[in-house]
């Protein structure tokens, strides 16, 4: 039955995708509330949907990343870029992903976060840019929704 109820955790996490751990609350930003209001209800181990939401993450962080792999290949197959080229731009979005994941980014303000998220998302464009292939992956990082509540994430503000 435990097993159960964390299975429906996993499902409810899946459902609202990573946005949580997104506007977590500053005074907790490392237990999101969100994940404290559905361990209680369904009254779970926190540690253990941590764990399930830690290893979520890394499951999608991982898919994101192969996708991005996969989208670069095509275009080393397809001789618009140089397998050093996609080296290079795979190690600048890991080394920007990691960034991204450091412990200071949670005290930050959504503002904050997104001005840093948008930097990031320039810094990778201009590398794009310089490689002539922009156009083919115009969101930079991997594109999704992410941060962009499906309406696109380059739209003007």
């Amino acid at each position: 039955m435990k097993k159960g109820k964390i299975l429906l955790a996993l499902a409810v996490l899946g459902a609202i995708g990573t946005m949580s751990a997104v506007t977590a609350p500053k005074a907790d930003a490392a237990y999101p509330s969100f994940l404290e209001k559905l361990a209680d209800r369904f009254n779970l181990n926190k540690n253990e949907v941590d764990t399930v939401w830690q290893e979520h993450r890394a499951e999608r962080r991982a898919e994101r990343r192969g996708g991005m792999e996969t989208r670069l290949q095509s275009l080393v197959d397809d001789g618009k870029l140089t397998a050093a080229q996609k080296d290079e731009l795979m190690k600048k979005l890991d080394a920007l992903r990691a960034e991204g994941e450091k412990e200071e980014w949670r005290d930050k303000s959504f503002e904050e976060r997104r001005e840093l998220r948008d930097s990031h998302r320039e810094e990778m464009q201009k590398l794009l840019s310089e490689y002539g292939i922009a156009e083919e992956l115009p969101m930079g990082l991997g594109g999704g929704c992410r941060g962009g509540q499906g309406r696109g994430m380059n739209r003007a503000r």
